[in-house]
């Protein structure tokens, strides 16, 4: 089971499946636990003000795949047979290819041609170092994305990268085990562990670890566990 086919539903109806988001600025991650085929699915994505989305996600650790979900309100739509151009101020311009379109998204004959295009990304588990691309991001303020319409003509949108350093750490270093397999309380507790573990015996830096976990739970402990735990996450604790 691949994840992108099952990221706009995810994205759309969230609210009704149970899962969790925490927004970044103008971006957001969710997560979410299929109870069903226990699959753990995660997302960082963001939407511009012409409606249209940019998402990477993974599901149970695996490939990092992006997605280009165009706005079907607008009429536009891209072309899988031409490479996608990144371009981050001051930073670089990318080119992304191996486009597909999943069966979902296909519109009658036009095999070649939709509102949604997605990408391979990157493979965390054969190792090296995330792509500059996704590095650049979150170091950048604004993206211009340049696609290809039915006709070949080039289109461009913007899409904002405030807050794309946070959301987009989710999926590089954490990964679905974000999702909530626990409790505020469990992860309390978890939380406590490891900073007994990092103070390594120093009670000054054990004091100053827990002092983060009631932060925390201050801000937190009524919300979302996603929501706790991304602030257990941006505190250093876990």
């Amino acid at each position: 089971m691949r994840f992108w086919p099952a990221l706009p539903a995810l994205l759309l109806t969230f609210s009704a499946m149970g899962a969790e988001t925490i927004p970044f600025n103008h971006w957001t991650v969710m997560s979410h636990a299929d109870p069903d085929s226990d699959k753990v699915f995660i997302a960082a994505w963001t939407r511009n003000r012409d409606g249209h989305m940019l998402a990477f996600g993974q599901q149970d650790n695996g490939p990092i795949e992006g997605a280009l979900i165009l706005n079907e309100n607008s009429g536009s739509e891209a072309h899988a047979g031409h490479a996608l151009r990144v371009s981050i101020a001051r930073k670089g311009e990318h080119r992304v290819a191996d486009l597909r379109i999943p069966d979902s998204a296909r519109n009658g004959d036009r095999s070649e041609v939709a509102s949604r295009v997605e990408w391979p990304v990157w493979e965390k588990r054969q190792g090296g170092k995330p792509p500059s691309l996704l590095s650049e991001m979150r170091e950048g303020e604004q993206l211009e994305l340049e696609f290809r319409d039915a006709q070949g003509q080039a289109q461009q949108t913007h899409f904002s990268l405030k807050g794309a350093d946070r959301a987009l750490a989710w999926i590089l270093q954490e990964g679905p085990m974000t999702a909530s397999y626990h409790t505020v309380d469990t992860l309390s507790e978890d939380a406590a562990l490891q900073c007994r573990r990092q103070a390594d015996g120093d009670p000054r830096r054990r004091d100053t670890c827990f002092d983060r976990i009631v932060s925390c739970w201050d801000k937190q402990g009524n919300g979302s566990v996603a929501a706790f735990r991304g602030c257990l996450s941006n505190e250093g604790v876990m």
